[in-house]
This record gives C-alpha cells, sequence and structure tokens, in this order.
C-alpha cells in the first residue's frame, strides 16, 4: 500500500489540476457596452436587464464556476448561472425560465427553453479577450417570432459611478 501512495496522490493532483483548467476565463469586474461595436435588433438583447442591452453590468464570477450579471436597472432581475446545474433567470414580466450553463472551450454557454413564455428559448455564449480587456455576450432569443440574436461588446472599467446615480438610487 505504502508503494501506490505518491502514485495516488498524483492521480489526485492531475486531477486536480485539469479541473481547475476547465474555466479558462474570469469574468468578474464592471464593465460598459461599446454600442458601436454591438449590434442590438429589436427584440434582442438581455431580457429584464433593462431595456435590451443594458449600459453597465456587474459581474460575479465565483469560484465555484457561476456567473452573475447584474445591471444599473432592474437590479432585483440578477441572474446566475449555475455551472453544470440548472438555475433560474426572469426572461419576461413574472416568467421564469431554467437555464443551464457549461464551458464550451473558452465560451461559457447558458441555454435553455420554456413552454408557454413570451420568449420560449434563449442561448448567450459568454467570452473573454485574450487580454482581458473585452467581454463578448452573443444573446440569442428564440419566440413564436423567430429567433433574434445580439451581440453585446463590453470593455472592462474601473470606474463604478455611485449607486445614486442609477436608474434606482440607493439610499445613503
Amino acid at each position: 500500500m505504502r508503494r501506490h501512495g505518491p502514485i495516488l496522490f498524483m492521480g489526485l493532483c492531475l486531477f486536480l489540476i485539469t479541473d481547475a483548467s476547465a474555466q479558462p476565463a474570469n469574468f468578474s469586474g464592471t464593465w460598459v457596452l461599446d454600442q458601436t461595436r454591438s449590434t442590438l435588433p429589436p427584440g434582442g438583447g438581455l431580457a429584464r436587464l433593462g431595456s435590451g442591452a443594458p449600459r453597465r453590468l456587474h459581474v460575479t464570477h465565483s469560484i465555484n464556476g457561476d456567473v452573475t450579471l447584474l445591471s444599473e436597472i432592474n437590479e432585483s432581475q440578477a441572474r446566475t448561472y449555475k455551472i453544470n446545474a440548472e438555475s433560474p433567470i426572469p426572461v419576461s414580466q413574472d416568467v421564469d425560465m431554467a437555464v443551464t450553463s457549461h464551458w464550451q472551450g473558452s465560451s461559457f454557454v447558458v441555454q435553455g427553453q420554456r413552454q408557454g413564455a413570451d420568449i420560449s428559448a434563449v442561448r448567450r455564449v459568454i467570452s473573454l479577450s485574450t487580454d482581458g480587456s473585452i467581454l463578448t455576450i452573443e444573446a440569442s432569443n428564440t419566440s413564436t417570432n423567430g429567433t433574434v440574436t445580439s451581440v453585446l461588446v463590453y470593455a472592462k472599467t474601473n470606474t463604478i459611478l455611485a449607486c445614486e446615480t442609477w436608474a434606482t438610487p440607493c439610499v445613503p
């Protein structure tokens, strides 16, 4: 048994290294929409996080892999995408949809379907530029009218406006 101890230990280390590399990007930060590089057709964007494309996104990427998006509009409509598990996201007034998330290469993919909702399916592909300065979200929404795909491009910023200036200001 003692002879196998180092081999088991090395195998465990290799598993942990492989598991850590399964999350190739960290999306955490505050991001400002680059309207000149984004495409937002009517009916597109990120439902319930603002008018299609929030001007500013606050993203938390937890150590367990969950990704949370919050905008300064409809703060209560923040969504957390749980890695390899179902999580509810708001897609229309009082309607949630269960979505699942996984890594596909260096992109974080979120997708889900729901019968009887205005938006019957969503797909989000979130990716980060190699230097970590640009966050891109390809957001597809499917309804009875077809599928609308937006490409939202955000630049990382270190400037965070005081919450008193947000659409729903905080109370000091």
